[in-house]
């Protein structure tokens, strides 16, 4: 798989990294499955957060493995120091880790999260001690929503971010107001090497483009032969089928979508979006050998 540098962190990131939200919504064989099949193909970077369900409870069996050949980007959503502390030590207990590549403040969406963030005992103050304590190495930021781009942009100014990761796509850059931030923004992280992650459902796609260059993508649809979401669509295996993607399943999924809300993506994940995800079901095992139709997004 294609890597890109992720700005002044110098990593070689693969310009598909695995957005871990997807895997909280699953049981661990379908889990197994997933991250197997992201290794499978190079992947390289992992960004999980604490409210993604049960994620990092699915992510940490694999970490004794595979730590030392990712690289680990997590984020708090809390914008005290003390909170956004007890964060960190309850997600290096959930993750079984004891240090991350990448910290960010997650979820930046408006300029009052970001002055509650940065204020004086503040959650950036935790990021900061978290690098001079050899917790992390580099420190980022991300938001969601109309607002975030003006509102990175504007955290730029308040602190030196290594990353920054926010929506960059079609139906947002319609939108004149977000367009023109969006590239205003992207002109500041080019101009100071500030790594940048587009962020996406399940999947984060990494953007980094020399200043004063331009790059054209063909993008082609990412197949989901097993676990995760996939929008307006649900696709049970074959009924004779066993999974080809998950051998270590002992039962086979069910045929049925699934009833219960345990299942579903929680309606309200950021509070600048609270219906994100109330078109996505779930997406069930497939067998691709025998015809069944993988989800593409």
């Amino acid at each position: 798989m294609e890597k890109r540098t992720l700005g002044r962190t110098g990593h070689q990131s693969t310009v598909a990294t695995f957005g871990a939200f997807s895997v909280g919504y699953v049981d661990q064989d379908e889990a197994d499955c997933a991250i197997q099949l992201i290794l499978d193909h190079g992947v390289n970077h992992i960004d999980i957060a604490p409210s993604y369900g049960h994620a990092m409870e699915r992510v940490a069996p694999w970490m004794p493995d595979i730590r030392d050949k990712m690289f680990l980007g997590s984020k708090t959503t809390r914008r005290t120091r003390d909170e956004a502390w007890r964060d960190v030590e309850q997600m290096m207990k959930r993750l079984n880790v004891e240090n991350f590549d990448l910290f960010q403040l997650h979820s930046v969406g408006n300029i009052s999260e970001l002055d509650k963030a940065t204020a004086s005992g503040g959650a950036l103050e935790t990021l900061i001690e978290m690098r001079e304590q050899g917790l992390t190495q580099w420190l980022g930021i991300t938001g969601h929503g109309p607002q975030v781009p003006i509102t990175i942009l504007e955290s730029l100014r308040r602190f030196d971010f290594d990353t920054v990761m926010f929506p960059l796509n079609p139906a947002s850059m319609r939108d004149a107001n977000y367009r023109r931030d969006a590239e205003a923004l992207i002109a500041e992280a080019n101009a100071r090497d500030i790594g940048r992650s587009r962020a996406a459902a399940g999947a984060k796609i990494q953007k980094t483009t020399a200043p004063g260059t331009t790059r054209t993508e063909n993008k082609k649809p990412l197949t989901v032969p097993c676990g995760g979401y996939c929008p307006n669509r649900y696709t049970p295996p074959p009924p004779a089928a066993k999974s080809a993607c998950c051998p270590k399943s002992s039962t086979p999924p069910s045929d049925s979508p699934p009833s219960t809300p345990t299942n579903r993506p929680p309606p309200s994940l950021h509070s600048d979006h609270p219906s994100r995800f109330p078109h996505w079901r779930f997406l069930k095992c497939e067998d691709t050998s025998v015809g069944a139709t993988p989800c593409t997004i």
